[in-house]
């Protein structure tokens, strides 16, 4: 958990399509911030707050294509409903964790992905 200052940002840590100028310095910046924040790693109240400021700015810059890591807890009654709904969704995550489920679940294809018959 909270992660996100143990080491230094790199392309590959964003799902960017491609990586232009402009996302190189927005890794340069956050990389800036939290070497900032690593800097006043004291036990002051002043570095408390200061690191605390740059937390959030770090939190706030970071872009919507950062790759975070989440633990789930499911069943299959729920990933039923989910491939249902998001197998043909607009992102291809989606798309990718519906053909995961039915690829690689054991059961799935009598549990997860059969169609109702009418």
């Amino acid at each position: 958990m909270h992660k996100l200052t143990s080491k230094e940002l790199a392309p590959h840590d964003f799902s960017f399509d491609t990586l232009t100028a402009y996302r190189n310095d927005q890794i340069r910046h956050l990389n800036d911030l939290v070497k900032a924040y690593k800097s006043r790693e004291g036990e002051g109240e002043e570095d408390h707050a200061y690191r605390k400021a740059i937390f959030r700015e770090l939190i706030q810059d970071l872009p919507s294509a950062y790759l975070q890591k989440r633990t789930v807890i499911t069943n299959y009654a729920e990933l039923r409903n989910i491939y249902f709904q998001r197998r043909s969704h607009k992102l291809d995550e989606w798309r990718d964790f519906c053909m995961w489920m039915k690829e690689t679940l054991p059961y799935a294809g009598e549990l997860i992905c059969v169609e109702k018959k009418e």
